[in-house]
């Protein structure tokens, strides 16, 4: 990743510190000091700014343009929005790919999609994340492809039918619905 877009802000953890992260993520003390010394080397200041996230993010799909997802995910990961991914936040991103069940995923996934945090997701948001994602693999489906799939999926999730997917509706319709799970649990 580089540390060019630092700033000046060092990032030390003491046990209570790492206590608690511990307890919130599921993470040992030991996975969270190598994560640590890792974070830091790659931005020593502690901060991992969204310009770093992307270009770190982007060598993992060098065929496709990741900007527009990786902005997405950023988002949702800066959980006190203030442009930049903290170590509590990534390790507690970390802590719920690597040892969070199934619903955990599902919150994070739904944190990622509902990108302007209102709480659910509407047509517009789902259609930018299918858009975000096959831009991210390199691919391109016609606008009309990408919309019948969002009111698809809009007819799976919301059981109101008002319009919204709560993160209730997501994580239930993921959950009755195999093919859905595996696609959005991270």
């Amino acid at each position: 990743m580089g540390n060019k877009q630092c700033n000046k802000l060092s990032i030390e953890l003491d046990d209570a510190r790492i206590k608690d992260i511990s307890n919130r993520t599921g993470l040992t003390k030991e996975q969270l000091y190598l994560m640590h010394k890792d974070f830091i080397k790659d931005c020593p200041n502690g901060k991992l700014t969204r310009r770093m996230f992307t270009k770190f993010y982007s060598q993992f799909y060098p065929i496709g343009n990741s900007k527009s997802f990786c902005k997405i995910c950023f988002m949702a990961y800066d959980k006190d929005k203030n442009g930049y991914i903290d170590f509590y936040e990534y390790a507690f991103v970390m802590g719920v790919i690597l040892n969070g069940d199934i619903e955990d995923k599902l919150k994070l996934a739904f944190d990622i999609y509902d990108y302007n945090d209102d709480g659910h997701i509407e047509k517009r948001e789902a259609e930018k994340i299918f858009y975000s994602i096959f831009e991210m693999y390199g691919d391109s489906l016609p606008e009309k492809t990408i919309k019948n799939e969002v009111e698809r999926l809009m007819k799976k999730f919301d059981t109101d039918n008002n319009g919204i997917i709560t993160e209730k509706e997501f994580i239930d319709g993921c959950l009755r619905d195999q093919e859905l799970r595996e696609i959005f649990a991270i």
